[in-house]
């Protein structure tokens, strides 16, 4: 019986082995919460709110966002990268302009001067990818290209000289605007058509491709060049990526990119 008993346990010991590395390891739906740096609804963040319906299609099974909101509604633009970093939201699609006082070396995005599949070929990606993760993030990638930023004004400028006009600004071009003369002043984007029709503000800057309709009515002039590049992305708290399944990280980037 003794010798009976020890050879049932190893056959059942066994059976219990060869079942285990022969069942594929399965992943649990998770739910993300995610958050805007711009008004849910505003062209601005059309964009990542088409990557979180695709996700959200695509992903039962695998991945699902609840979308929170969009600053300023749920808090400054400024910030919102930052509370993401600590654990506040999990992913957010934000613009460099709004997170570089979480990544200092975030305005290299806007000065590329070459594609971002060639930014991957060559580490560019990699290497911004590794600042991030140091500071608890996880960089997924770019989801929108809204090309060139323009300064939009009711003020007719003939020269490179901005003096005596006060510009709404963000960080991405705050220095280039002072150097031309003017004084600048932030805000988010629903106080940019208050601030125009006021007259608190002459002017300010823009994506083409990003810029909300009603703007129009206190709007006249749009001054070219373009200049910069206006990209969005998306980005992860580095803590809830490390817990993901590969499936899961892997159905991410695919969507993402």
């Amino acid at each position: 019986m003794k010798l009976l008993f020890k050879g049932l346990a190893a056959g059942v010991a066994a059976t219990i082995a060869i079942m285990g590395g022969a069942t594929p390891s399965m992943s649990e739906e998770v739910t993300l919460s995610a958050a805007s740096c711009f008004p849910i609804g505003s062209p601005p963040s059309a964009p990542f709110e088409r990557v979180v319906e695709a996700l959200n299609e695509r992903g039962a099974g695998i991945v699902q966002i609840d979308l929170k909101g969009g600053a300023p509604a749920i808090g400054s633009p400024f910030t919102l990268t930052q509370k993401m970093s600590l654990g506040v939201y999990d992913m957010v699609g934000c613009t460099e302009a709004y997170f570089g006082n979480v990544l200092p070396e975030a305005p290299v995005y806007r000065f590329a001067e070459v594609s971002y599949a060639a930014l991957r070929e060559n580490g560019g990606l990699e290497y911004m990818s590794n600042l991030m993760e140091a500071k608890g993030i996880h960089y997924v990638g770019r989801h929108h290209d809204f090309g060139p930023f323009f300064l939009w004004s009711n003020v007719e400028i003939d020269g490179p000289d901005l003096t005596g006009m006060n510009l709404r600004v963000s960080p991405v071009y705050t220095a280039f605007f002072t150097s031309l003369g003017a004084t600048v002043q932030t805000s988010n984007i629903g106080q940019i058509y208050t601030y125009m029709e006021n007259g608190t503000v002459q002017g300010y800057g823009w994506p083409a491709l990003g810029w909300v309709p009603t703007w129009v009515e206190v709007t006249k002039y749009r001054v070219e060049p373009g200049f910069y590049s206006a990209s969005l992305h998306t980005l992860v708290n580095n803590a809830t990526w490390d817990t993901l399944t590969e499936e899961q990280q892997n159905f991410i980037n695919e969507v993402v990119l």
